[in-house]
């Protein structure tokens, strides 16, 4: 409420790109999930098996987006800005592939579990995209 309170528009962008990047990472997994191509880890480009931390898809990818471009319509519908919708379109798909390489890294290592994962990604995308505006 205090950060709402002296800087509305850094706190806003904060949790709507955090939102945007947690709702684009679980779109990515749901339709990535759905791909008909092979996966490839996004921290080697290498093979790897669906469903595995750090798996990627250009279908889960277009997921991210897609996540993206929910809150970015929302987001534009508040303030009437374009700017605003392409930032959640970059959070979302920012979002996930931070997440991807968070759990093809720590969480594959097992010093950090999903939620974890989840929760920095979220975060760190949010604090990002506050500190450019």
């Amino acid at each position: 409420m205090i950060a709402l309170m002296l800087n509305p528009v850094m706190f806003n962008v904060g949790v709507f790109a955090s939102l945007a990047a947690a709702f684009g990472d679980t779109l990515s997994g749901e339709i990535g999930s759905m791909s008909k191509e092979n996966p490839v880890m996004i921290t080697t480009l290498k093979p790897a098996i669906a469903g595995e931390d750090g798996a990627v898809t250009v279908l889960g990818l277009l997921g991210a987006v897609l996540g993206g471009v929910v809150y970015g319509l929302l987001a534009y519908a508040l303030t009437q800005d374009m700017q605003w919708f392409f930032v959640m379109v970059l959070a979302g798909l920012i979002g996930s592939a931070f997440d991807s390489v968070l759990g093809a890294t720590l969480q594959r290592g097992e010093y950090i579990d999903n939620n974890i994962t989840n929760f920095l990604a979220a975060l760190i995308v949010g604090l990002f995209f506050a500190h450019l505006f």
